[in-house]
């Protein structure tokens, strides 16, 4: 029983501290690489979102970027 506990406290201190490595290195990253990370996830989306509401004129790059904010903030 104890043991399956560590494992636990062992996969939950690794993952927060990989999240903690993510959170750090991605501030670090001046405005033109933020922007060029951004606009690949927003190529993804908007290609997704074009196929299921074709001709939609959402601001993807403002949706993406602040998503990507709050979940980094809820993490």
């Amino acid at each position: 029983m104890m043991i399956n506990f560590n494992r636990k406290m062992i996969i939950l201190g690794t993952l927060v501290l990989l999240s903690i490595v993510f959170i750090f290195s991605n501030s670090l990253k001046n405005s033109q690489e933020s922007h060029k990370d951004s606009d690949v996830i927003v190529e993804v989306v908007e290609d997704v979102a074009n196929k299921v509401v074709p001709n939609n004129q959402l601001d993807w790059n403002y949706i993406v970027r602040k998503s990507a904010h709050l979940i980094e903030f809820f993490v």
